[in-house]
Parts: structure tokens; C-alpha cells; sequence
């Protein structure tokens, strides 16, 4: 009954997590700590594997479906999986604490943006043809995928998370796209990310492979429904769900 149960809640969590393109270990860390009772450690590692089998699926649907900018995502990967190698090495050393408020503060402005460009702008904003302004927008895009890797590295939260509103908010990446995009740039730093936590051995492979497989289907399903809504309408519901991420983790700071 158990395995079940561990398989619908990956199978939920994969199903939203891939129409907005983001990992899903916002979600998995916290089921893994307070309901599976695993330490941070081995939570935070298992849901690395977790997140391998999401982005995996939802980048197999996504690729038959929807334009990939995969030499952008390259580019971003190059800041990424340095990121999350050195988020990797700092998990055992730095206060978890400080790591998540700077990822919830970070994670509140971007969703804010989302819903406000939202309301303000029917078609989206895109990047113009300027090319200083586009080489700066692209720098701080850079730093921003550096970032996220360190953070998923670090605390097992999805790096997806600030990739996708970067890609949209900075670089001017159509919604539909920079999902698809995320979830092919989700799969490098994962791998990176789950090799550095495999030397450890924190890794719990019974409650992974099931929640994963779970996860596995329901990110097919996810990509399905993607499709059928509007690209604004992504940008909200992207806006939304990294909003309530945002205080579920400054509330789990507070604690």
C-alpha cells in the first residue's frame, strides 16, 4: 500500500512539475523528510533521483513537440553544472537556512514579475534587437543558471525553478519553449548533481525508483496538458505555483 501511495504522489508531482518545467524537489524534499522520515541528507539525494526520472520524461515528450533552444540551454549548463558540482560539495558544509532564504527571496521577485507581466502585457515580453542589450541580458542569464545549479546542488530545491522565469523574464524565451528548454537543461545538471550525491551513498533507491516512476508518467501527462493551455496562462500558473514555493520555504526558514 505504501509503494502505492509513493508512486501516485510521484505520479501528482510529475504531472504539475512538467507543465511548468521545473524539476519537482521543491515538492519531493519536504514529502521525503516529514512523511518518509529520511534525514536532509539522504532527502535531499533521493530526491535528486527523483528528479532525474521528471525532467527525463518531460524532455522525451517535449522534444517531439515543442521547439528546444538546445544551444541556449548548453550555453546556461556551462554556469549550471559548476553551480550545482559546488552546491554538491556545500550541502554538508554551509547553513542550509541561508542557502533557502536566498532561493525563496530570489524565487518571490520572479514570480511577482510573472503575474504582473501577466496582467499588464497580452503578448509577452520578448527580447528586443538591440545587441548590447541582449549580451548584457545574457550575462546576467549566465549568472542566474549558476545560481540555480548551486542551489539545487545544495539543497535539493529545483533548480527549474529560477531557469524557466530566466529564460522567459530575462531572456524573452516564448513560455511553451523555455519549459521545454528547462527540462532538456534539468537533465545535465541532474546527472552532474546525482553523481556527486552517489559517492556519498545517502541515496534511498527503494523510495526513489518507485516516487520516480510515479513521476515518470505523470510528467508525460503533464507535457499533454501543456500543450493545450495558453502560453500567457502558463506564465500565470508558473507565476503562482513558484509564489506559494516561495513561502513554503521561507516558512520552513522561520521554523
Amino acid at each position: 500500500m505504501l509503494l502505492l501511495a509513493t508512486f501516485l504522489i510521484g505520479l501528482l508531482i510529475g504531472f504539475i512539475v512538467a507543465i511548468i518545467g521545473i524539476g519537482g524537489g521543491v515538492f519531493f524534499v519536504p514529502l521525503l523528510l516529514f512523511i518518509y522520515n529520511l534525514n536532509i541528507h539522504s532527502a535531499v539525494s533521493t530526491s535528486i533521483l527523483i528528479t532525474l526520472f521528471t525532467t527525463t520524461s518531460a524532455f522525451l515528450f517535449y522534444s517531439r513537440h515543442v521547439k528546444i533552444r538546445y544551444k541556449l540551454g548548453l550555453l546556461l549548463e556551462l554556469a549550471t553544472i559548476p553551480g550545482g558540482i559546488i552546491g554538491s560539495y556545500f550541502t554538508n558544509i554551509m547553513n542550509k537556512e541561508v542557502i533557502e532564504a536566498l532561493f525563496a527571496s530570489v524565487l518571490t521577485i520572479l514570480a511577482i514579475k510573472l503575474i504582473h507581466e501577466y496582467f499588464i502585457n497580452k503578448n509577452g515580453r520578448r527580447i528586443g534587437r538591440d545587441a548590447k542589450r541582449n549580451s548584457l541580458r545574457l550575462l546576467i542569464g549566465i549568472l542566474g543558471a549558476f545560481l540555480a545549479g548551486f542551489i539545487s546542488g545544495s539543497v535539493g530545491l529545483s533548480g527549474g525553478s529560477l531557469k524557466v522565469p530566466i529564460l522567459i523574464l530575462i531572456l524573452g524565451i516564448p513560455e511553451r519553449s523555455a519549459v521545454a528548454t528547462s527540462t532538456f537543461m534539468m537533465i545535465l545538471t541532474t546527472i552532474a548533481n546525482l553523481t556527486v550525491h552517489n559517492i556519498y551513498g545517502r541515496i534511498n533507491y527503494e523510495i526513489g525508483l518507485m516516487m520516480g516512476s510515479g513521476a515518470f508518467l505523470g510528467a508525460q501527462l503533464g507535457g499533454r496538458t501543456n500543450l493545450k493551455l495558453d502560453q500567457r496562462k502558463i506564465r500565470l500558473i508558473l507565476g503562482v505555483i513558484l509564489l506559494i514555493i516561495a513561502i513554503r520555504v521561507f516558512v520552513d526558514v522561520i521554523r
